[in-house]
C-alpha cells in the first residue's frame, strides 16, 4: 500500500473507530484522574458518548461531584447532562472553536463550615519526593518559555498548548445556585437560572444575559466585557432589571492601569417606580411606609482602586425629596471615610406612618426534583435571608486605626405636621470613639435643641457620655405640637422651659444627671436613671422649690343655667351608680384587688425620693411635701410619705405593699404594715380646700388624729384605726372586705366622750336639760357591718353616769330598715334630761300641776328642746298646738311609723320621769309596717303594779291606738307624798283601762275614743290629814273635817276610811258613768253622767246620803229625808253646782250651843283652817239669834268692825262648797 492509502486508512481508523468503543468501561479511570486532581469524588451514573464526525462531540449524564465532608449536602456539584460540541476543521489551525456548550439543570452547593472554611478548598494528590528536591511541575511552568505559552494572550489567562479558545454559545438550563453561610446562619438562593454567554477569545470580547429567581424576585440581566485595549484597560458594562418595583440597574465604565494597580471609573445609575415594592421583594416581605411607594433614582460617579473609592458627586430622590454628597473611603493602612450629605427635606409623617395592609412575606420554596437533598435545612437552618444572626454594633470591631467623619443637614424635617429646621449632625470616629460635636435642630415652639458628647465602648456595646441643652420661650406651642392637650390649662402659662443636665446612655442604662429644669417659675434639680437587665431599674431623685398649681387653672367662666332635662334623673343614685341594666357592664368579680394593675410594674425595680418646699392648691399652700419610696421585686416600701402642711393637715404614711410581682400571670397586692398618722389643729381649712360639705361647722371638731394600721389584701385588709375628734375618741380593730358583693366589716368597737351635751351641740342640737352636768359616754363592743346590716354584739358601756349592756342590730337590706335591741340599763332618771320647769301655758298643764306639782309629760317632753334631732317640722307642730289650744287640729306626722321596723326590749331597775318611779321596768316594743305594738310595759310604782300593753297604726297618715293598762295596788300615801305636802295614813288606788281610737289630728282622736274602764280608791284613811294641791284633797279634807267635827261632839274618829269605786265607758270622745259610788261612815254619794272630753264639759248627777250623825241630827229641824239631789254642769274645771234643797223641808239652823262650839272649832287654827278651805264662805258665816235661857246673863254684843259684814250664806251654798271642795 502507498504511504496515502496508509494515512487514509489511519485517519479513517481515529474518526470512526471512537464511535464503537464503548466509553463507559473507562468510567473508573475517568473518576480516578478527577479524583486525584480535586481530591474529591466524582460520580457519573449516566451514559458517556464520545463521537467524532460529523464533529466532535461528548455527552454525559448524570454527574455528581462529593462535597467536602462536615457540609450539608452530599454534592456539591450536580449535572443532569453535559454536551460539548467542539468544530472539527479550526483544530487544524490550533484554534479550539466550542460551537455549543449545555448544562441542563447543574445544581452547586456552596458553604461556608461553622470553622470558617469552604468547601471549595479541594485537595490535590501528591506524590512524596525526597526532601530537598524541586518539584518537576514547578521547574517546568517557572521557565521564560513556560509562561509564554501559558500566557500568550499576554493578560495571564491560560491557553491550551498555544491554542486560541473560542466558545461561541454556553448555554445553561434550569440552573440552581445555592450559598450557605453556617456561622451567621444565612441561606441564599438563585433558582431557575437560564442564560446565555458568548466569549470571542480569551482576550475579548464577551457577553452574557440571561434570567433568574434571587429570593423568589425574578430578575434579568445582561453585561458585556469589550476586548483588552493596548493591555491597559477593560471596558465593561452591566445591568440589570428587578420585575419588583420596576428597577432598572446599570454600571457603565472600564478597568484601567492593568499591569499596574488597576482602577474601577465609571457611571452607576439606579431608577425605579416603587420603592416600597422594591425593598419589600428583596427584603424577604419587609414592609416599608406607604409613603415610600414612590419612585426613586441615585446617580453616582463611583471611581475605585485598591486604596480608595470615591463617589464626588451622589445625587438621590425619592419623589420631592432630594438630596446631594459626597463619600470618600480611604483603604490602605489607616482607613478611613468622610460622607457628606445635604438633604432639602423630609416627611416623616409619611415615613413613619404605619402601612395600610401588611405586604405578604415570601412564600417558601418548593422542593425541585433535581435537587431533593437542597430542600431541607441543614443543622435548623432555614433557608431565609431573613434569618441572619443580629449583632449589637460594637466599636471593638472596627479598626482601631480607622478615622471617619459624617455630616448631615437636613433643611426641613417635617414631624407632625410641623417643620423641624437646620437640623444638624456633625460626628467624628477615631480610635474607636465617637466624637459628636453637634446635634442641633430649631424645633417647633420657637426651641432650640443642642447635643454634645462622646460616643465609646469599655464593655460589649457602646455608650454616649455628653449634655443636653434645651430651650423654649413657647412651651405651649412645643407641647401642641406633640399633640398634648394644654386647653385647660391658664393660658400665661407654660410659656417657659428649660433643660441642662448630662446624658450618659449605656446599651443597659439612661442616666440624667445634675439637670436643671426651669417650668416657669418652678425650678426642679435632681437626677433620674434608668436601667435595664433580667429587671428594669428607675431612680428619681428630685427636688422642687415651689408649685402653683392654682396659676395653670383657668378662671372658671360663669355657666349658663343648666337645662332642663327631658328625662328625670333618679335621684339619690349618680352615673356611676344608676340600676343595672342589659347593657350595664358586670360587676366587679369579689376576689378582684382594685391595686392588681400595679402588677404591670412587677418588673420594675423603682427608687423615688423627692421633695417639694411649697405647693399652691386651690389658694391653700401646703409644704414640705416628702416622699422616699422604693419597689424592688414585688414590694413597695414607703420609708416617708408625708406633707407638714395642708390646709392645717400633716400627715405620714409608712409601711409596705408586697405582692406586686405577678404570680401566674395575676397580682395579689398586700398592705404589709402600712401605718397612717394624720393631724390637725382644725378641719375648717382642709374641708374648704377639699370642697366637704359637713354637716355640722368644721370647727367644731377641733383638734383630730387619725392613726392606724392596715394588713392584708385589699379583699380582706385587717384595720386598726383611732381616731380623736370632737373632744372623743373612736376605734376600731377589725376586718375589712370592701369588695365582695357586701361590703362588711368585722371587728371591735370603742367609743367614748367626756360630756354628752357638748357632743350633742357638736351636731348643732341645742340640748339644755336641767342637769347641766350629764357627764359622758364610753362604749365598748363587738360590730359586724355592711351595706345590709350594722350588729353591736356584747355591748357595754356608760353613758350620761347610767351604765348599760346589750345589744343592738340594725338591718339594712329590706325595703325599710329594722331595729333590733336588746339593753339592760342601770337606774334611768329622765327628769335630768328634761329642760328646767317653765311657766304652765294650758288648761291640762294647770291640772296636771295644781295635782302633783309636776308638769305634764308631753309638756315636759316638748320643753326638752330636742328639736335639732328630728328634721320633720310637723311631729315639732304636734307639741306646741296641743299646748297653745284646747285640742289641736293640725295634722299628726305619724309617717315616722313606716319609716322603719324594730324589735327593742328595754329592762332597767328604776325608770323616774318627773316624781314617778317606776322600779324594775320591763319595756318590749315592736314596730313592723307601720304598727307599733307596745308588747309589754311593766314594773312597780308605789308598790303598786303597772301593766300596759297596746298598740299604734299609721296607715294612709291615719293614726290608729289600742291600748289596755292596769294599776294595781298603788300606794296613795306614797303617791301623794311625791307629789304633794302631806299625804294619807293608808290607802290603794287600782285602775283598769282599755281605749282606742283613730284619727289625722289630736281633735280626730279624742272625737273617736272609745273604751272602758274602772277605778277603785280603797281604804282611804284621813285620819292624818292630806295637804292642799291634791286631786283627793276635796274627798280627804271633807271626811277629815266632818270626822273632827263628829269628834269634838263625842262621836267615833277611828274608823276614818273611805272607798271610792265606779266604772265608765268612752264613746267617741264621751265617758259615761252610772255607778260611781263614794262610802264613808259620815254618808255615801252616788253618782251618774257624763264628761264629753271634745267639748272639756261635765254634766253629772246624783245623790248624798248623809248619815244619821250628831252633826246632822243637831242641824236638821225637824226629821226627814237624809238624800241631798245634786247636779254639776259646765266646764270641768269649773262647774256650776245645783242642790235641791227643797228635798230637806225647811231651812238649816244651828242652835246657839252648837253654834258657840262651830265657832271655837273655826277659831281653832288648825282645824278651822282646813273646814274653811272645805266650806269657804264659813268664815263669815252669820249663826242665827240664840234663844236665852231663863235666868241666863245677856250675852254680850261683838265689836262693831269697820267693814262691811257678808250676808248670811244659805244651805244651798255651804253644800255647794262641799260639792266644789270634791271637785278640786
Amino acid at each position: 500500500m502507498s504511504v496515502a492509502t496508509i494515512a487514509i486508512i489511519l485517519v479513517a481508523t481515529v474518526l470512526i473507530l471512537p464511535t464503537f468503543i464503548n466509553w463507559n468501561q473507562y468510567r473508573e479511570e475517568i473518576t480516578s484522574q478527577v479524583r486525584n486532581a480535586l481530591g474529591q469524588e466524582l460520580n457519573i451514573k449516566g451514559d458517556i458518548k464520545l463521537t467524532i464526525l460529523p464533529s466532535p462531540a461528548l455527552a454525559i449524564n448524570g454527574i455528581h461531584l462529593a462535597n467536602v465532608e462536615g457540609t450539608s449536602t452530599a454534592d456539591i456539584v450536580t449535572l443532569r447532562s453535559l454536551e460539548v460540541n467542539i468544530a472539527l476543521i479550526p483544530l487544524l489551525g490550533q484554534n479550539i472553536q466550542i460551537t455549543s456548550v449545555r448544562l441542563v439543570e447543574p445544581v452547586v452547593n456552596l458553604e461556608i463550615l461553622e470553622d470558617g472554611t469552604n468547601n471549595l478548598a479541594f485537595g490535590t494528590a501528591k506524590k512524596e519526593q525526597p526532601e530537598g528536591s524541586i518539584s518537576s511541575s514547578v521547574a517546568a511552568t517557572d521557565t521564560p518559555t513556560a509562561r509564554k505559552q501559558a500566557n500568550g494572550n499576554g493578560l495571564g489567562i491560560p491557553s491550551f498548548g498555544g491554542f486560541a479558545v473560542q466558545i461561541d454559545s454556553f448555554v445553561i438550563e434550569n440552573g440552581q445556585l445555592t450559598f450557605r453561610d453556617v456561622p451567621r446562619g444565612r441561606v441564599e438562593r438563585l433558582d431557575t437560572v437560564n442564560g446565555k454567554f458568548r466569549l470571542a477569545s480569551l482576550n475579548g470580547p464577551m457577553e452574557i444575559d440571561g434570567n433568574a429567581l434571587i429570593r423568589k424576585i425574578p430578575i434579568s440581566f445582561s453585561a458585556s466585557v469589550g476586548q483588552i485595549v493596548q493591555d491597559r484597560t477593560l471596558p465593561f458594562r452591566a445591568a440589570a432589571k428587578v420585575i419588583p418595583g420596576d428597577v432598572n440597574l446599570s454600571y457603565s465604565g472600564a478597568i484601567s492601569n492593568l499591569r499596574e494597580i488597576p482602577m474601577l471609573k465609571g457611571k452607576f445609575s439606579l431608577k425605579g417606580e416603587n420603592l416600597n415594592t422594591f425593598v419589600s421583594g428583596v427584603a424577604n416581605g419587609m414592609a416599608l411606609p406607604p409613603a415610600l411607594g414612590r419612585a426613586f433614582s441615585a446617580q453616582a460617579t463611583i471611581a475605585a482602586s485598591q486604596s480608595k473609592i470615591s463617589i464626588p458627586d451622589l445625587a438621590f430622590s425619592l419623589d420631592d425629596t432630594k438630596g446631594t454628597g459626597e463619600i470618600t473611603a480611604v483603604l490602605g493602612p489607616t482607613p478611613g471615610a468622610n460622607v457628606m450629605l445635604a438633604i432639602n427635606k423630609i416627611d416623616l409623617d409619611k415615613l413613619l406612618g404605619t402601612p395600610s395592609h401588611p405586604i405578604p412575606a415570601t412564600p417558601k420554596e418548593p422542593t425541585t426534583s433535581s435537587a431533593p437533598s437542597t430542600s431541607s435545612p441543614p443543622r435548623g437552618i432555614q433557608p431565609s435571608a431573613s434569618q441572619s444572626a443580629d449583632t449589637p454594633l460594637s466599636l471593638a470591631t472596627l479598626p482601631e486605626n480607622l478615622v471617619s467623619s459624617l455630616s448631615l443637614s437636613i433643611e426641613a424635617l417635617k414631624f407632625k405636621g410641623k417643620a423641624i429646621r437646620q437640623a444638624n449632625l456633625t460626628a467624628e470616629l477615631a480610635g474607636r470613639e465617637v466624637t459628636l460635636s453637634q446635634l442641633s435642630a430649631l424645633l417647633p415652639g420657637n426651641t432650640d435643641l443642642a447635643m454634645f458628647g462622646f460616643i465609646s465602648q469599655n464593655g460589649r456595646a457602646p455608650a454616649f457620655d455628653g449634655t443636653v441643652d434645651m430651650a423654649t420661650n413657647d412651651l405651649r406651642g412645643m407641647l401642641d405640637w406633640l399633640g398634648t392637650d394644654v386647653s385647660g390649662i391658664a393660658r400665661d402659662r407654660l410659656r417657659k422651659l428649660s433643660f441642662s443636665g448630662k446624658v450618659f446612655a449605656g446599651p443597659r442604662a439612661l442616666n440624667l444627671s445634675d439637670f436643671d429644669v426651669q417650668v416657669d417659675k418652678t425650678k426642679i434639680k435632681g437626677a433620674a436613671v434608668i436601667s435595664h437587665g433580667e429587671r428594669v431599674s428607675l431612680g428619681l431623685n428630685l427636688d422642687v422649690d415651689r408649685i402653683n398649681l392654682d396659676a395653670y387653672f383657668p378662671v372658671p367662666k360663669k355657666s349658663a343655667a343648666p337645662k332642663k332635662e327631658l328625662t328625670p334623673k333618679l335621684q339619690g343614685t349618680s352615673q356611676d351608680q344608676r340600676p343595672a341594666g342589659p347593657n350595664s357592664p358586670p360587676a366587679p368579680s369579689p376576689g378582684d384587688n382594685p391595686l392588681a394593675h400595679l402588677g404591670l410594674l412587677g418588673a420594675l425595680d423603682i427608687n423615688l425620693k423627692a421633695k417639694v418646699g411649697s405647693l399652691n392648691v386651690k389658694g391653700v399652700p401646703v409644704s414640705n411635701l416628702a416622699a422616699d419610696s422604693v419597689f424592688s421585686n414585688g414590694r413597695l416600701t414607703f420609708n416617708d410619705l408625708s406633707f407638714q402642711n395642708l390646709a392645717g393637715i400633716r400627715g405620714k404614711l409608712t409601711g409596705n405593699l408586697a405582692g406586686l410581682a405577678p404570680v401566674e400571670g395575676v397580682a395579689d397586692p398586700t398592705f404589709q404594715d402600712f401605718t397612717f398618722d394624720v393631724r390637725g389643729e382644725s378641719l375648717r381649712r382642709f374641708f374648704k380646700f377639699a370642697e366637704i360639705k359637713s354637716p355640722i361647722d368644721p370647727g367644731t371638731f377641733g383638734a383630730v388624729a387619725l392613726t392606724g394600721s392596715l394588713n392584708g389584701p385589699p379583699r380582706t385588709l385587717n384595720v386598726t384605726a383611732a381616731i380623736r375628734a370632737l373632744r372623743g375618741r373612736f376605734g376600731i380593730d377589725g376586718t375589712v372586705k370592701p369588695l365582695g358583693p357586701v361590703p362588711s366589716l368585722t371587728g371591735q368597737l370603742s367609743f367614748s366622750h367626756p360630756s354628752v351635751i357638748r357632743l350633742l351641740r357638736a351636731f348643732d342640737i341645742k340640748y339644755r336639760p336641767a342637769d347641766r352636768n350629764l357627764g359622758g359616754v364610753k362604749l365598748k363592743s363587738n360590730i359586724i357591718a355592711s351595706s345590709a346590716a350594722i350588729t353591736l354584739s356584747r355591748m357595754t358601756g356608760e353613758a350620761t353616769g347610767v351604765s348599760f349592756r346589750g345589744d343592738l342590730a340594725l338591718k339594712l337590706n329590706g325595703p325599710k330598715p329594722a331595729v333590733t335591741a336588746n339593753l339592760t340599763t342601770g337606774a334611768l332618771d329622765l327628769n335630768k334630761y328634761g329642760s328646767k320647769a317653765q311657766k304652765a301655758s294650758s288648761k291640762d298643764e294647770l291640772l296636771w300641776r295644781y295635782a302633783f306639782e309636776a308638769e305634764p309629760p308631753r309638756a315636759r317632753f316638748h320643753k326638752a328642746s330636742w328639736s335639732r334631732l328630728s328634721r320633720a317640722p310637723k311631729s315639732q307642730m304636734l307639741f306646741k298646738n296641743v299646748i297653745s289650744r284646747l285640742w289641736s287640729n293640725d295634722p299628726m306626722d305619724v309617717s315616722v311609723l313606716n319609716s322603719f321596723d324594730a324589735d327593742v326590749t328595754l329592762k332597767t331597775p328604776r325608770l323616774t320621769f318627773g316624781k314617778l318611779p317606776l322600779d324594775n321596768a320591763d319595756l318590749a316594743v315592736a314596730l313592723h309596717n307601720g304598727v307599733l305594738d307596745v308588747r309589754r310595759a311593766t314594773g312597780n310604782l308605789f308598790l303598786g303594779k303597772v301593766k300596759l300593753v297596746g298598740k299604734a297604726v299609721a296607715t294612709s297618715g291615719t293614726a290608729q291606738y289600742q291600748s289596755r293598762f292596769t294599776l294595781q295596788g298603788v300606794s296613795m300615801p306614797l303617791a301623794l307624798r311625791a307629789f304633794g305636802r302631806r299625804t294619807l295614813k293608808s290607802g290603794t288606788m287600782e285602775v283598769i283601762g282599755e281605749f282606742k281610737s283613730s284619727g289625722r289630728s289630736v281633735a280626730d282622736m279624742i272625737s273617736r275614743l272609745t273604751g272602758t274602764g274602772s277605778l277603785s280608791l280603797n281604804a282611804l284613811d284621813t285620819s292624818k290629814g292630806a295637804g292642799a294641791g291634791s286631786a283627793l284633797s276635796g274627798v280627804t279634807n271633807l271626811l277629815t273635817a266632818l270626822y273632827q267635827f263628829a269628834g269634838s261632839q263625842g262621836g267615833p274618829v277611828n274608823t276614818a276610811k273611805a272607798d271610792l269605786r265606779g266604772t265608765f265607758k268612752i264613746e267617741k270622745g264621751i265617758a259615761s258613768y252610772d255607778d260611781m259610788t263614794l262610802t264613808s261612815p259620815v254618808g255615801n254619794v252616788s253618782a251618774k253622767g257624763v264628761v264629753d272630753l271634745p267639748n272639756w264639759r261635765i254634766n253629772t248627777s246624783g245623790t248624798i246620803d248623809l248619815s244619821r250623825s250628831l252633826l246632822l241630827q243637831v242641824l236638821a229641824d225637824q226629821k226627814g229625808p237624809s238624800l241631798i239631789p245634786f247636779q254639776l254642769s259646765g266646764p270641768i274645771e269649773k262647774p256650776n253646782v245645783k242642790l235641791d234643797t227643797g228635798k230637806i223641808g225647811g231651812r238649816l239652823r244651828i242652835p246657839g250651843g252648837i253654834g258657840k262650839k262651830l265657832d271655837k272649832v273655826l277659831k281653832n287654827k288648825g282645824f278651822g283652817g282646813v273646814l274653811q278651805n272645805i266650806l269657804p264662805g264659813t268664815r263669815n258665816l252669820q249663826l242665827p239669834a240664840q234663844r236665852r235661857e231663863p235666868g241666863a246673863p245677856r250675852p254680850q254684843r261683838p265689836q262693831r268692825q269697820k267693814e262691811q259684814q257678808a250676808p248670811a250664806s244659805k244651805p244651798e251654798d255651804f253644800l255647794k262648797n262641799i260639792l266644789r271642795g270634791l271637785g278640786r
